[in-house]
């Protein structure tokens, strides 16, 4: 995680595409997930549930 956030061009956006791969694996094993963004960024919430 750190080195994709490291190497990206936009780290907020990655940021986001990484949870959104996580949330995709939690799906398989998990019934649901508690989100919380951070600094009261609750849009960010919508583009990680895709």
């Amino acid at each position: 995680v750190r080195e994709r956030l490291d190497g990206a061009n936009n780290p907020a956006a990655e940021g986001v595409a990484i949870a959104g791969e996580m949330l995709a694996a939690a799906r398989e094993s998990f019934d649901g997930v508690y989100i919380m963004p951070p600094f009261d960024r609750y849009d960010a919430v919508a583009d990680i549930l895709g």
